[in-house]
């Protein structure tokens, strides 16, 4: 963390310990709304990754569908339409499949595998 007082993607104010109380008082009445607003706009998109990721799993019959805690609901929500739009043969390879998006590919010894957010089908 900085030396300011910032928002963060979920609407929370993140305060370093030195702020003055005068600075924080002005940063929450100037970023009030804002806050509200990313609030909102991060329960909804939590709301429609959830509901995604719920579709993806039944779709591609996966074992499971994680997330890696790096990844924003934004990125999950890009990453679950473009695999709800795949066609049937990337559906039967992942099949049974415990699978976790993340900013990276890998395969792991237990055969979880992870997927990149943004990747791109070329099939």
């Amino acid at each position: 963390m900085g030396d300011e007082i910032t928002l963060t993607p979920e609407g929370h104010i993140s305060v370093p310990s030195h702020s003055p109380v005068w600075v924080i008082y002005n940063f929450i009445k100037e970023n009030e709304q804002s806050a509200v607003d990313l609030q909102q706009k991060y329960r909804k998109n939590k709301l429609e990754a959830e509901q995604l990721m719920e579709s993806v799993k039944e779709d591609y019959k996966l074992k499971s569908l994680g997330v890696d805690m790096s990844v924003s609901y934004d990125q999950v929500i890009t990453c679950c339409k473009n695999l709800l739009v795949c066609n049937d043969s990337i559906r039967y390879m992942l099949e049974g499949v415990n699978l976790v998006i993340a900013p990276y590919f890998a395969i792991m010894s237990d055969g979880d595998m992870y997927i990149m957010w943004d990747w791109v089908n070329d099939l």
